[in-house]
């Protein structure tokens, strides 16, 4: 098991990103619905293995639509670094 183990996942949307479901060590899980027009979810994880290791973080594609010149054309629109944060 690991010594901490944080996510969020993160659904791109025409209006933007939008924050779903959450886990930190410190708080209650957040639940949130899937948006409907989602072209794009990200699920983005912070893990330490133990007190004394390094935090590694990551994020992995877990549903993208067909059309990759949309996801392409949002993502330019909307960059990544808009939604790693965590939600209150």
């Amino acid at each position: 098991m690991a010594f901490s183990k944080e996510y969020t996942h993160w659904h791109l949307t025409p209006g933007g990103w939008i924050v779903g479901d959450a886990r930190t060590d410190f708080s209650n899980f957040f639940d949130a619905p899937i948006p409907d027009n989602r072209v794009l979810t990200i699920v983005y994880e912070e893990i330490m293995s133990s007190p004394f290791s390094g935090l590694v973080k990551s994020e992995e594609i877990i549903y993208e639509i067909d059309d990759k010149n949309l996801i392409k054309e949002l993502r330019e629109k909307f960059p990544k670094d808009l939604y790693i944060s965590t939600p209150e």
